[in-house]
This record gives structure tokens, C-alpha cells and sequence, in this order.
């Protein structure tokens, strides 16, 4: 058994420009589940939030033309140009995740479009409904500012701050 982490929107997903902060970027083919479903995999479906906002942008791609950019920060294929933005990290955030219940694909046949459609349909609702969740549940959590929580820490002698609120299944 192995485990693959995959994110269906791609490089521009990870790296997004100023003001995408928590969008989905996947494309409208439902590959991922197709080939999941060819080798009966599990889906798991996950949202996470806190990365974003522990950065600042000062260029994206819309600040920048291919030309003014270095080839060591710009990447394109047949339908992405990518150059990563230019950014640095500000105040840590704490990061938040939220997983789904598996999805099975035993019975998903890979070669049935419309299933994996459907399939793909409910996942990506799934990741927008984690990753919604972590939003609407971060500011319940006293530790997210890491000035109260390093404080903490620190007096507890390292032992790590708890979760400021009450994670349900």
C-alpha cells in the first residue's frame, strides 16, 4: 500500500497570486478520479488553511510580464504560465486541517465519464466544505494569534497550545 498527496489544481493551486487565498483551481477533467478508480484507490478529501495568510505578496503574475521575470522563477506548459509570485513570510499562522471521510472507488468504473463526474463533483464540494469549515472555525481558536500562543508555550515550558475549540468528526 502507498499514499499519494495530489493536489488537482496543480502548481498554480499551491502558488497562487494575491487575493486567491483558499480558491480551487481544478481543472473541468475528472482525471484524478479516473485513475484513482483504475487502481481502486481511496480518495481522502482535505482542506487546510494557514499558509496564505503567513505570507505577504509583493508580485504576482498579474504584477509581472514574462520578460521581467527571471527563467529560475517562471514555468509554463501547454496551458499554464506560471512564474511564482514574490513573497515573504509574515506573522506565522497557525495551520488548520480538516479531513473527509474516504471515498471509495472499488466500484467506480474509470471508464464511466459521467460516474467519475459525479465523483469528482462531491469531492471537490467535500475540499470546499473542509476548507470553509477551518475558515468559519479559526476565529473560535484563542491560539491562532502567535503572540498568545508562543506566550503559552513558552510558560508551559514548551508543551504546545491547544486547539482553541472543539473539532467534530
Amino acid at each position: 500500500d502507498a499514499c499519494v498527496l495530489l493536489f488537482p489544481g496543480g502548481v498554480k493551486e499551491s502558488n497562487h497570486d494575491k487575493g486567491e487565498n483558499y480558491k480551487l483551481f481544478w481543472p473541468e477533467e475528472t482525471d484524478f478520479v479516473r485513475a484513482a478508480a483504475k487502481f481502486n484507490a481511496d480518495i481522502v478529501p482535505f482542506g487546510a488553511i494557514g499558509a496564505a495568510d503567513s505570507v505577504t505578496f509583493f508580485r504576482d503574475k498579474a504584477d509581472q510580464k514574462p520578460a521581467d521575470v527571471p527563467s529560475a522563477r517562471r514555468w509554463a506548459n501547454a496551458t499554464e504560465d506560471f512564474r511564482f509570485p514574490v513573497a515573504l513570510p509574515t506573522t506565522a499562522r497557525r495551520f488548520y486541517f480538516r479531513f473527509g471521510a474516504p471515498v471509495s472507488t472499488v466500484d467506480l468504473d474509470a471508464s464511466d465519464k459521467a460516474a467519475c463526474a459525479a465523483a469528482y463533483a462531491s469531492i471537490r464540494a467535500d475540499v470546499e466544505g473542509a476548507i470553509d469549515w477551518c475558515l468559519e472555525k479559526r476565529p473560535d481558536d484563542p491560539f491562532d494569534d502567535p503572540v498568545v500562543r508562543i506566550a503559552y508555550e513558552a510558560f508551559r515550558l514548551g508543551q504546545q497550545a491547544p486547539c482553541g475549540f472543539e473539532p467534530s468528526l
